[in-house]
């Protein structure tokens, strides 16, 4: 497949962005979370002594990695402080049944700190991992198939033990959970999903953050959807989310105590849209959204929004990287640069293992394209991938194949890492955890595989 870049971007032409007075209701959702108690239960996985490297302060050189045996699916953060580092992966094992383990480790070293596991009663992968501002606590989400197997578990962050697990338990099978995110007091937890109802719906939840009660949810009665992923506005009064409704994308803003404030539908000329991510702007004044959207040539673009956080009302929108099939695409990530000036795009070029990475730059106030590339490295096959930037916001970091680095101001790239050519796909499976608080390590996962043993590798690099 030819991959054409669109040096300035096609405007979305012909597309209306619908403010909706909405009155969405809690009781028209049908599903509870229950609040449940489980015990922590003995970690599978046996500890792995991290590898120290070379202390050269080589952009790129590996600092330390530590290997999770039997993993795969693996969500990853780092604390304020960024002194720990946490992973949770889905464990495979013979001894003991499916089930993801979290695990700590010490940023500067990549020594283990614990390992908890948790069983969902099937098999359930983790999708998101998120610690409060204090650092006191660790929150995992994970989606599981079959009804009760999706919901949080809180972990203290010192120790590993387990302090609460609430488990979404909707009426049917369809329900599933995706992002999550915590109040910047650290008082509530934030979860999208789905309902399970035959219709699935779009779906946000509230809770307690001490104790996994559930405050609030909310979903879209009578349009079938999904939310995929959650935002919190820098002084905690506003939840952002997006995903589908119907065949269009949706983002709403929610209030803190659950009152809708707006909603934004945004209904592509050629079929189906959808959000994907979406992350609120540091002024405070605008939220990002990055999906994907029908084109007319039956594909789909990666699809840019800017939203009024106040109001809803759309700045700007734009496309960029036709893109083969949206079934199995991964999903775009955005990012902003900590002074608001800049939009970061990413997206692997999935179904063709071939083909590279597309990266888009855009300004954030007026959308226009300061910059547009392909990344020098091919994406690979069912590809994690994450995008971060630097504190100063001059560089960025993207997972796949290889973790590479470019200039935020013209996507030069500045140093790559070498993957591991014998895993099956062709390639290494890399992801993005996230920042050292200041800046200088850069904490990523490796998916590796040695014959019939799998496992994800955390590895630090300098930056």
């Amino acid at each position: 497949m030819r991959v054409r870049i669109r040096p300035r971007g096609a405007r979305v032409a012909g597309a209306a962005v619908v403010v909706l007075g909405l009155a969405w209701c809690c009781a028209s959702c049908s599903p509870a979370a229950g609040r449940v108690r489980s015990s922590a239960g003995v970690a599978s996985a046996r500890p792995s002594t991290a590898v120290a490297t070379s202390p050269e302060t080589t952009s790129g050189r590996q600092v330390w990695a530590s290997l999770l045996r039997g993993a795969c699916c693996l969500a990853g953060a780092v604390s304020p402080d960024g002194t720990t580092v946490f992973v949770s992966g889905l464990v495979q094992g013979r001894l003991v049944k499916n089930h993801f383990e979290t695990v700590a480790y010490r940023a500067a070293t990549g020594t283990r700190l614990w390992a908890s596991s948790y069983q969902a009663g099937g098999w359930s992968r983790p999708v998101a991992i998120t610690v409060s501002p204090d650092g006191a606590r660790v929150y995992v989400t994970a989606d599981g198939i079959g009804r009760g197997q999706g919901g949080i578990v809180a972990y203290d962050a010192r120790t590993g033990r387990q302090l609460w697990a609430s488990r979404y338990l909707p009426n049917g099978p369809a329900a599933g959970v995706s992002g999550l995110a915590v109040s910047p007091d650290g008082t509530t937890v934030y979860l999208t999903g789905r309902t399970g109802s035959a219709q699935s719906e779009f779906a946000v939840i509230a809770y307690v953050a001490a104790t996994g009660r559930q405050r609030w949810l909310r979903c879209s009665p009578g349009t079938r959807g999904y939310a995929e992923s959650v935002a919190v506005s820098r002084d905690g009064k506003t939840v952002y989310a997006t995903g589908s409704a119907g065949s269009s994308a949706l983002t709403v803003a929610y209030g803190a105590a659950g009152t809708l404030k707006w909603a934004a539908r945004y209904k592509d000329p050629y079929g189906f849209a959808a959000g994907s991510q979406i992350v609120a702007g540091p002024g405070g004044g605008a939220v990002y959204v990055a999906g994907k959207a029908a084109n007319k040539n039956g594909h789909f673009d990666v699809a840019t929004f800017a939203y009024r956080a106040a109001t809803g009302r759309r700045m700007w929108a734009d496309r960029h990287f036709a893109l083969i099939t949206a079934g199995l695409l991964p999903a775009p990530a955005i990012a902003v640069t900590p002074g608001g000036q800049t939009v970061i795009v990413t997206v692997p070029l999935h179904g063709d293992r071939s083909l590279p990475f597309a990266i888009a730059s855009y300004n954030a106030s007026t959308g226009g394209t300061r910059w547009a590339r392909l990344a020098p490295d091919s994406s690979g096959w069912w590809v994690q991938s994450g995008l971060v930037i630097n504190p100063r916001g001059d560089t960025m970091f993207i997972g796949g194949n290889r973790t590479a680095a470019y200039s935020v101001a013209d996507g030069t790239v500045l140093w790559t890492t070498s993957y591991d050519r014998n895993f099956p796909l062709g390639g290494l499976v890399s992801g993005i955890i996230g920042l050292s608080a200041d800046g200088t390590r850069l904490f990523a996962t490796r998916q590796t595989k040695r014959g019939i043993n799998w496992g994800i590798t955390i590895v630090a690099y300098r930056t």
